[in-house]
């Protein structure tokens, strides 16, 4: 008699079958990351007949801490990242845009928009907003 062989066996025939799929956490990750590249990548026109006028397309991604501008107090560097993004202008691709090789100062953007901001954001170049001025100007491309 040998306890270990027991518990063993008795694992392996209550173990559940391998041919259920299981997903670690990395995979979950990894899969929606995959996901989010692909859609900031696609190409996407800003002519939507819900929101009149001439938008300017834009890759954004959230505003990272050491990008909070200077003179903002340290307590608030955090809150004011968080209220913040960072917007680069998509590029012409197709009759449409595509944020796929845009960087938004030096990073990948994560989000398109199309925005009706009072001033356009030159190429080449990038601009932070708040979050809620790019939510009354902006939809999602």
């Amino acid at each position: 008699y040998r306890p270990t062989q027991r518990s063993t066996l008795a694992s392996i025939a209550t173990s559940k079958p391998h041919s259920e799929m299981q997903f670690s956490s990395y995979s979950k990750m990894l899969i929606l990351v995959s996901i989010q590249f692909g859609v900031t990548y696609a190409l996407f026109p800003c002519k939507d007949p819900d929101h009149p006028g001439v938008h300017q397309a834009l890759c954004a991604r959230p505003l990272l801490p050491w990008e909070v501008p200077k003179g903002v107090p340290a307590k608030e560097i955090i809150s004011t990242a968080n209220k913040n993004t960072v917007v680069a202008p998509a590029v012409p691709s197709q009759g449409s845009f595509t944020c796929g090789h845009v960087l938004v100062n030096g990073r990948p953007s994560v989000e398109r928009k199309c925005c009706l901001l009072p001033h356009h954001v030159a190429p080449n170049d990038y601009a932070i907003y708040l979050n809620s001025d790019l939510a009354n100007n902006c939809y999602n491309g």
